[in-house]
């Protein structure tokens, strides 16, 4: 019999593993605190003072209520827990030791390179070293998605770097690139390709000035990091640890979307203060699962204070699954950095078909694309029937495309976007109805708009812009779009106003601004003109914005949480608005990014 491709394998083997985790089942008692350590013993107790080998080893005896604790090591594991918790008994949470470097790989260290006479250095590994799964013979896209049709939807928005093959390789923290043919090699140093020889895989690596013998060669070989095969557990946090070299598919929002760490259509999962580095597809995944779900009890989820890094095409993504969840304080950067692969779903965070989302304080800088008219790059990108989010207090810096794109919601579904501070890139609309935008800070940021004939999808409608700052651009004048309101707008440093638009405010002279960055934190050193002093807003209320709104749009406080209140009001995010220059603090930088950004290199 001939057997399936190991792309379809692994998905026949998350149903397996999710039935056997569905089978067990144990009477909890109390809660119970489990220990894990790198000199610990798979058949250990998880007592203090005898401690379980694996993180995988307690996920099997832990129940409702129980805490896993993890200890300083470098864990090599797929994290698939058979159970969660509950909302009696409360969540299963597995968490990093106080003080604890905690990495979870889905890579094996390799060794063995021989240097070849072209200056390449190569390698053989058999079948055995990759068992059921071999991220190097099987191609990035999402494996349920088979077409001939090059042009067409068939690979899942996936348009440029089709031939681009699921494994990875990372020397010394830093990740290679992989190239189509062998020949590439020669000009392009810190870059791989593969072959195949009688069955075993044949690894190729130009290492720049690195010795594969003095550094540590790392070779994906597992899909997940911590991500369970079952979908639907719920109440289940994972705190402190850093995920890194997974080697995640390609994740279209309208099948299974696998991410390095993920709740498979759970609810109630709290995913904080982590890194992710190196995740081939999506970083943090909260969207379609595996199999069979509850979706209308899903979501609610906290993704918080996570540091996401280098990841191929998304930091957060999701879709149904995810809603009424919180995604806040998370530093999201260089998505795509390495341009292998990309499409249309190509983004820092990008969610579909989802309701009252939170979506605030989140840092998202540097999204790449190696084709802007066959792949996006995208900051966060609100796609298709989302309604009642509320987007506020992001900076998204560096996108190559849209810093916001907001597509295809309509049917009286309004999203708000409060206090964010864009910089470059462009603020976009596609079809898109109920975007109120109310006191951002767009700095040379362009407007594209447009309207798409499929889908039964609607024309531009319904939006309000009201009390924004505009600094080097304003919206594009030839917008054509029904029963829009641009009011209390401010432009500087030749910023436009809209013919239409009622109370705007434009100023002469010239705003100068950068992006100041120092150990601890990320800051707008900003010069406004004379006469700034004189720019005013008016209060938002409900009555203002004839939208079936069922969140707040107030913007009571401005981008640092300090009250409106007691100021005259500001376009703008920052509550403090004179000519001449200030200093606004932005984000803090964390010592997780810090670490993160030393361990490559950066």
């Amino acid at each position: 019999m001939t057997k399936p491709p190991i792309s379809s394998r692994i998905y026949l083997l998350l149903a397996l593993l999710a039935f056997l985790g569905g089978c067990q089942t144990s009477v909890k008692t109390e809660s119970r605190v489990y220990h894990v350590s790198p000199d610990g013993e798979i058949d250990a107790s998880g007592a203090v003072d005898d401690p379980l080998l694996s993180i995988n080893a307690a996920a099997q005896k832990a129940q409702p209520g129980d805490t896993v604790i993890v200890h300083t090591g470098i864990y090599r594991e797929w994290v698939n827990p058979p159970r969660g918790g509950n909302a009696e008994q409360g969540p299963i949470h597995f968490k990093a030791a106080d003080n604890a470097q905690v990495r979870i790989l889905g890579s094996e260290r390799v060794t063995g390179w021989q240097k070849q006479a072209n200056g390449f250095y190569r390698v053989s590994l058999s079948p055995e070293f990759f068992g059921e799964f071999n991220p190097f013979d099987q191609l990035t896209r999402h494996p349920e998605y088979v077409s001939a049709d090059e042009e067409g939807d068939g690979w899942g928005w996936l348009k440029y770097g089709r031939w681009t093959h699921l494994g990875d390789i990372i020397a010394d923290g830093q990740g290679l690139t992989e190239r189509k043919t062998l020949g590439e090699l020669t000009d392009h140093p810190m870059s791989w390709y593969v072959s195949e020889d009688h069955g075993n895989t044949i690894l190729w690596a130009n290492f720049g000035d690195l010795d594969p013998k003095q550094v540590s060669i790392e070779v994906t070989s597992r899909p997940f990091g911590f991500f369970p095969s079952k979908p639907g557990l719920s109440h289940i946090t994972v705190e402190g640890f850093s995920v890194e070299n997974i080697a995640t598919h390609w994740a279209p929002p309208t099948v299974f979307q696998p991410g390095a760490i993920g709740p498979n259509g759970g609810n109630h999962w709290v995913i904080k203060n982590n890194t992710v580095l190196y995740s081939k597809g999506v970083c943090i995944s909260i969207g379609n699962p595996n199999g069979a779900a509850d979706k209308d009890g899903s979501g609610y989820h906290q993704v918080i204070d996570n540091v996401l890094l280098r990841c191929g095409q998304g930091g957060i993504a999701g879709e149904a699954w995810n809603k009424h969840s919180l995604i806040a304080g998370n530093h999201i950067e260089d998505i795509n950095y390495r341009e292998e692969f990309g499409g249309w779903e190509t983004a820092g965070i990008k969610h579909h078909n989802t309701s009252n989302l939170v979506i605030k304080n989140n840092l998202i800088r540097n999204v790449h694309t190696l084709d802007p008219e066959r792949g996006a790059a995208h900051g966060i990108w609100n796609d298709f029937k989302n309604k009642d989010w509320r987007i506020e207090s992001n900076v998204i810096i560096g996108a190559e495309a849209s810093s916001i794109l907001f597509e295809a919601n309509w049917d009286g579904y309004p999203n708000v976007f409060a206090n964010n501070v864009i910089v470059g890139g462009q603020v976009s609309a596609y079809s898109s109805r109920g975007d109120v935008m109310l006191h951002n800070l767009f700095l040379d940021v362009k407007h594209t708009w447009g309207n798409q004939d499929w889908q039964g999808r609607p024309t531009l409608a319904d939006s309000y812009w009201l009390n924004n700052l505009f600094i080097g651009n304003g919206l594009d004048p030839e917008i054509e779009a029904t029963n829009f309101h641009y009011s209390n707008n401010a432009y500087l440093s030749g910023a436009d106003a809209l013919p239409q638009e009622k109370h705007a405010m434009t100023l002469p002279g010239k705003a100068e601004w950068s992006v100041q960055e120092n150990a601890t934190d990320l800051s707008l050193q900003l010069t406004l003109p004379p006469g700034t002093e004189t720019l005013t807003a008016t209060p938002i209320n409900t009555q203002m914005i004839d939208l079936a709104l069922t969140i707040d749009p107030t913007v009571s406080a401005g981008f640092s949480g300090d009250s409106r209140q007691t100021k005259q009001l500001k376009p703008g995010p920052f509550v403090d608005l004179t000519a001449g220059t200030h200093l606004y603090p932005l984000l803090p930088l964390s010592d997780r990014y810090l670490r993160a950004k030393a361990f490559i290199g950066d």
